[in-house]
């Protein structure tokens, strides 16, 4: 089957349009039909139907109010404005130019959302919103396996560079903004997630977006455009290749989150109803961190995500508020505790794709003579702790024997390790939690040498005051 065919086999919905009479139901100005069932390039059946959840095709509608959907709100563009939109990203050291901001899109297709209660399920509680569906489709829980709405937009030449394919039903966010003298770097952190996972992953339906700042694109993963075929865990239907892509092993598993109860992943895997995530979404990625370099004087941002190969299957990019700053996102610090009771520092860690970042930083009049560290999946107590010698059979430390350590000479005031994730118990993953273990020999003129370790956890009850602190990757 060609790429014709195929898009016209995922547009057949259109065809019933001429009896939506029969089989129609006008919601919100829209019209919805059930879709149950579609081809890919192979000929597999990609979306099946599913009892009490069909696949829902909307055609553009008219504006939309304010709206809460269980414990979720939304304000689309037909209440904002761009500017208004622009500003729920501002955070420290940025300053938006007035009257910069503009939109090309539907007004449906962006906005703010917001999750309450146990319903942060992306790591995002609130923010903006970029679809190339309305956004209000985004909510859960996931009972459609394809929730689509169809606006007839054109796409955006960028994003079509980037996806590799044509690209339709853009949405692009464009602003300018400002930093202090001497600022060079900013910081986002938004989270990808689409439809089109994971019967679509290695297909033409590719979605993408991608964030640009003066004229360069900095979205994205090993050097690829952030999209659905960059991050996945690969497709049940294509273990050996597809028309597209004759290397279809996942990629970049560990910042992807499965939440298709309905096409299976490579492994043949399908999310228990229990373990479904609050959105319609049938894969997302973890909370990435988009990083650039600035200009002195005025910068622009543009922002923009769409369909790839045709109109359907929505894709959306949630950016965190506040979030767009000249300070990177916060390490998980903890104190550097000497002699059981004296605060003589702190230990921090932070991670990106590829490595864990563990600094030690001494207070005032401390130096640092020598550090030690462990970093495990495993709880203290059990796996490799044990394994590896890092405890003894009493469960009290060896420092010594920690994966990681350094003599310094001369003593310093700070220190990183740079771990990566591969290395830490065989490889870990986004939302993984680690046990850090961060035992220091520091020394002050008035109180001397002293052993330290980053507060937390005592390692064994009583005895040993060694202590561990916990993680979760980012």
């Amino acid at each position: 089957m060609g790429a014709k065919q195929l898009r016209a086999v995922r547009m057949k919905v259109l065809a019933v349009v001429a009896c939506a009479a029969a089989v129609g139901i006008a919601i919100g100005g829209c019209t919805e039909w059930g879709l149950v069932g579609e081809q890919d390039l192979l000929g597999h059946v990609a979306v099946p139907e599913r009892a009490g959840a069909e696949k829902i095709v909307r055609f553009d509608s008219g504006a939309l109010h304010p709206m809460s959907i269980g414990d979720a709100t939304f304000e689309d563009l037909t209440i904002l404005s761009p500017e208004e939109l622009a500003q729920r990203l501002i955070g420290e050291g940025v300053t938006i130019v007035p009257g910069s901001a503009s939109y090309a899109g539907s007004p449906q297709a962006a906005g703010v959302f917001a999750f309450t209660g146990d319903h942060d399920v992306m790591g995002i509680s609130s923010g903006v919103i970029l679809s190339s569906g309305r956004i209000i489709d985004v909510v859960g829980p996931n009972t459609s396996p394809g929730i689509t709405t169809a606006f007839d937009l054109p796409g955006d030449p960028d994003l079509t560079a980037l996806a590799g394919f044509e690209t339709n039903d853009a949405a692009i966010l464009e602003f300018q903004f400002t930093v202090p003298e001497g600022a060079d770097m900013v910081y986002f952190e938004y989270v990808f997630g689409s439809e089109e996972y994971n019967e679509y992953v290695y297909s033409m339906f590719n979605d993408v977006f991608g964030f640009w700042l003066n004229g360069v694109n900095y979205a994205l993963v090993e050097g690829d455009p952030v999209s659905v075929n960059a991050i996945n865990n690969g497709n049940f239907l294509y273990p050996t290749g597809s028309p597209y892509y004759p290397d279809t092993s996942p990629r970049n598993p560990c910042l992807y989150v499965n939440n298709d109860p309905t096409n299976a992943d490579i492994n043949g895997y399908l999310v228990p109803e229990a373990e479904l995530r609050y959105t319609e979404m049938d894969g997302f990625t973890v909370v990435l961190v988009f990083e650039a370099p600035v200009e002195p004087g005025v910068n622009t941002l543009r922002l923009a995500i769409a369909d790839a190969s045709d109109h359907i299957l929505d894709s959306a990019v949630f950016i965190k508020e506040g979030s767009l700053s000249i300070t990177p996102p916060a390490a998980k610090c903890v104190n550097l505790i000497a002699g059981q009771h004296i605060l003589a520092g702190t230990v921090c860690i932070e991670n990106d794709d590829t490595n864990a970042y563990v600094t030690y930083t001494a207070s005032d009049g401390w130096i640092l003579e020598e550090t030690h560290l462990a970093l495990s999946a495993d709880v203290p107590g059990e796996g490799e702790w044990i394994t590896e010698h890092w405890q003894n059979r009493s469960g009290n430390p060896a420092p010594g024997r920690f994966p990681y350590s350094h003599l310094h000479n001369p003593s310093t005031s700070e220190f990183t390790y740079i771990v990566p994730l591969g290395d830490i118990s065989g490889g870990v993953c986004a939302e993984d939690t680690l046990f850090v273990a961060a035992h220091a020999v520091v020394r002050e003129e008035t109180q001397g040498t002293e052993t330290a370790w980053g507060e937390g956890t005592r390692l064994v009850p009583k005895g040993n005051w060694a202590m561990y602190f916990d993680y979760v990757v980012r």
